[in-house]
């Protein structure tokens, strides 16, 4: 009994990671290489990316811009069968840019708008990648304005678990999270500036807008992987 206890202890985080991968991004490995950086667009790759009915199944179409309307579609074998993707199901990433949205992933498979599947394989011959929200956020840390909780808040704690002392209720965007890139499932270790004015409405350096600082553990995705804060992709 005691053996197997010891296992499933020593599995639990394998277990919390494989929830973080259910919802991400699909995002290019070299971006400048996919578009113009002043291109208003969702990163695709040339040709899209082939689309499936099921995990393993049949291949119906591909992901890709619609040449007529310019927008993100299922494009299938009818021009009956073309649907444009709801907005949705992409995320604005930087003030020009988006990229397409996967809420699942199975047998080496991840859905897309909703009901179409695409191979992970196929995305990495693309030289794409099928990119979790907690390593986005982590990697964009300092690239973005700064990441804020979600209503109604997040409590900062001591300890990567419910059960680390609460530090702080982090609620509205005075207070600013920055991810260390230390994670625990899906905690992950931050640093908050509480400021005194919002990067927007201030001209003074970080450091002198900063009223004190804090560290510790926020779950940083919900229990579906989606991320718990939000963050301005235009910036100012």
């Amino acid at each position: 009994m005691m053996r197997k206890l010891t296992l499933f202890l020593w599995l639990l985080p394998f277990l919390a990671q494989a929830q973080i991968y259910q919802n991400g991004l699909l995002m290019p490995i070299n971006p400048k290489k996919i578009a113009s950086p002043n291109d208003f667009a969702v990163y695709l790759p040339k040709g899209g990316f082939p689309a499936y009915d099921a995990p393993n199944g049949k291949r119906i179409g591909r992901i890709d811009v619609a040449t007529h309307e310019g927008d993100i579609s299922f494009i299938g074998a009818t021009p009956q069968s073309e649907i444009t993707a709801d907005p949705k199901y992409y995320k604005q990433i930087s003030y020009s840019k988006s990229v397409l949205c996967y809420n699942a992933q199975k047998q080496g498979f991840v859905r897309v708008m909703g009901k179409y599947w695409i191979k992970v394989s196929d995305v990495q011959k693309k030289k794409f990648k099928v990119d979790n929200w907690q390593n986005f956020l982590n990697a964009n840390a300092g690239k973005l304005l700064g990441y804020y909780a979600n209503d109604p808040g997040l409590n900062l704690r001591s300890a990567p678990s419910i059960k680390g002392k609460r530090i702080k209720t982090l609620k509205g965007e005075l207070m600013q999270i920055t991810p260390l890139n230390i994670n625990q499932g899906m905690w992950t270790k931050v640093k908050i500036h509480k400021l005194k004015k919002t990067p927007c409405e201030t001209n003074l350096s970080k450091e002198a807008n900063t009223e004190y600082t804090l560290t510790g553990w926020i779950k940083i995705l919900d229990n579906d992987g989606t991320p718990n804060v939000w963050f301005y992709p235009k910036g100012c």
